[in-house]
């Protein structure tokens, strides 16, 4: 396996690195780019002036435009088909495609795979709601095999993956060489990703029943993971549960 990584770092110094495009052997469009308009935010006057910084992964002008645009474009659903990938301490090597997944190992056997779908992603392995928002809902694109690499180290995602009827469990992956990975940037919040937030729902619904339409939830955030403190939760908590329902309808 670290020959792989030797390889890799040869080709990239003669050749220069890769993206998932070009080191890719083909690639299918699960679905297209999309332009979405939707009504213009409502927010108060001096709230935009308030924003001082964003997460490490974008910036304070790229969040602005998101929350105050009238118009998105989303990007497509591609799967890139990888040729004879080696998946070593939490990366996969290709040429000179170095693509980090986790840090995080599990101390799985090595494998060795004709045709694998990965289903996880950094952020996946890193942010708890974007396992549950991108990971879950990637595990319904077809596959003839999923893997994830590395562990699923959140306390919720055993109840969560029994919940939607998916194996997380077995499909952990530490260390496999996989003849055609495919590796499907599927970020993008289009219409097939929104389609399978559908069915992800509608299990919910059915193991717990539907809610009236006038039902409101208000999450709070635990002690949990990175903290993002609201003032005066307590009593806003305090306010809403007191709240007359008459005027949220």
């Amino acid at each position: 396996m670290p020959l792989a990584r030797l390889k890799r770092n040869i080709l990239r110094a003669l050749l220069g690195p890769a993206s998932l495009e070009s080191a890719s052997v083909a690639q299918e469009i699960i679905c297209p780019s999309e332009r979405v308009a939707h009504p213009r935010p409502i927010y108060m006057n001096d709230q935009i002036d308030r924003i001082v910084a964003s997460i490490p992964e974008s910036t304070v002008p790229a969040q602005i435009r998101a929350v105050t645009g009238v118009e998105t474009v989303h990007d497509a659903t591609i799967a890139y088909h990888i040729a004879d990938a080696t998946i070593i301490d939490g990366t996969i090597y290709s040429g000179t495609l170095r693509y980090f997944i986790s840090s995080q190992q599990s101390r799985t056997p090595p494998r060795s795979l004709e045709c694998a779908s990965l289903i996880s992603s950094m952020v996946t392995q890193k942010y708890f709601a974007h396992w549950l928002a991108d990971g879950c809902v990637q595990y319904l694109l077809p596959a003839q095999a999923r893997i994830n690499v590395g562990p699923i180290p959140y306390p919720d995602a055993t109840a969560y993956a029994e919940l939607f009827g998916q194996d997380w469990k077995s499909i952990v992956v530490d260390s496999a060489t996989v003849k055609n990975l495919i590796i499907t940037a599927d970020y993008a919040q289009n219409s097939s990703k929104r389609r399978r937030y559908e069915i992800l729902h509608s299990r919910i619904v059915n193991t717990f029943g539907p809610k009236e339409k006038t039902s409101l939830v208000y999450l709070r955030r635990g002690n949990t993971g990175a903290a993002r403190l609201i003032d005066n939760e307590a009593s806003l908590i305090e306010a809403l549960v007191g709240a007359d329902l008459r005027y949220w309808k």
